[in-house]
């Protein structure tokens, strides 16, 4: 069914991460990510791409019968799935723990985390757009996360960027509300 007239606002859009989730048809996508890690608000933005391909063209000797140059597709490989976004840094241990893993705890005040110690986790990402009328919802399995630069805003914040890839057949969506 096609919805015309729907202008989606930021404050009904969530972000959810969670460890793992096992996908199925017995539900809509959101109900697999209930117990997940909401970043919703620490988001200043994010951005989805879905998995897409592009073929490309190939010339071939002759000419067809319109007089054209014979040509054909060369039908690529579908592209990962990407999400990308901005979180506003409000603590310690935001995506950290899903991404790297349990870390390691140091004299029981802190806990260090190692990029590249082999303990790399794929978390499950959820968008979901939802004012209780329409929804549609997006997500990303066994998500390969890459946290980015970290850095101070001279309005008086400090964010940092993250990056994650699905593999086409582990992205899931857009799925509708009738």
């Amino acid at each position: 069914m096609i919805k015309i007239g729907k202008i989606w606002k930021a404050r009904e859009v969530t972000v959810t991460f969670k460890a793992s989730v096992t996908i199925t048809t017995n539900a809509a996508l959101d109900t697999f990510f209930g117990s997940g890690t909401d970043i919703t608000a620490d988001l200043k933005e994010v951005t989805l791409q879905e998995p897409g391909y592009s073929p490309e063209m190939v010339n071939e000797l002759g000419e067809a019968t319109s007089g054209h140059q014979n040509a054909d597709w060369d039908e690529k490989t579908y592209e990962a799935a990407t999400i990308k976004g901005t979180l506003v840094m409000r603590g310690d241990e935001q995506l950290e723990i899903l991404v790297y893993g349990s870390g390691t705890a140091i004299n029981s005040t802190h806990h260090r985390y190692r990029p590249g110690d082999g303990s790399r986790l794929t978390p499950a990402i959820l968008v979901n757009f939802d004012d209780s009328t329409y929804e549609v919802n997006f997500a990303f399995d066994d998500a390969h996360v890459k946290l980015g630069e970290r850095k101070m805003t001279s309005d008086g914040h400090a964010e940092y960027d993250f990056e994650a890839t699905s593999l086409p057949g582990d992205f899931y969506g857009p799925e509708f509300k009738d």
